[in-house]
């Protein structure tokens, strides 16, 4: 099987085996697109750690906010990820807000603001 793996799947097997191991359960002709939403998950939640200073971390999860945009208005980025996760939105019809989420989430982390009422945490979780 290592042969054979995708580059968001090999990340994945990788970097988040729990969530690999989980996805192998999924129908076969859905863990790509799984794969390709860890791989992504991966990409901006690393950002804090490479990172040197906070700016930094803001220019790349830019650079996830355009070319999330990008990928809904047909223009995907060569870049592994941006490639894998394009299908997946495109097969599952995935909604953008969620996305735009995530990314606004792991901007949250790089202020390192923990959120002050509950309401603030939840929409953070979610």
């Amino acid at each position: 099987m290592a042969d054979t793996l995708t580059y968001s799947a090999a990340e994945s097997r990788r970097l988040d085996r729990e969530r690999f191991i989980a996805c192998l359960f999924a129908p076969a002709e859905k863990r790509e697109a799984l794969f390709a939403l860890i791989a992504f998950n991966l990409e901006i939640a690393k950002i804090r750690e490479t990172v040197s200073e906070v700016m930094i971390g803001h220019i790349r999860l830019q650079w996830w906010r355009e070319t999330i945009e990008g990928i809904y208005a047909g223009t995907v980025r060569k870049h592994a990820v941006a490639e894998a996760l394009a299908q997946a939105i495109e097969a599952a019809g995935l909604p953008r807000a969620a996305f735009d989420r995530m990314i606004d989430a792991r901007a949250a982390d790089l202020d390192e603001v923990p959120p002050e009422t509950l309401a603030q945490l939840e929409t953070y979780a979610g």
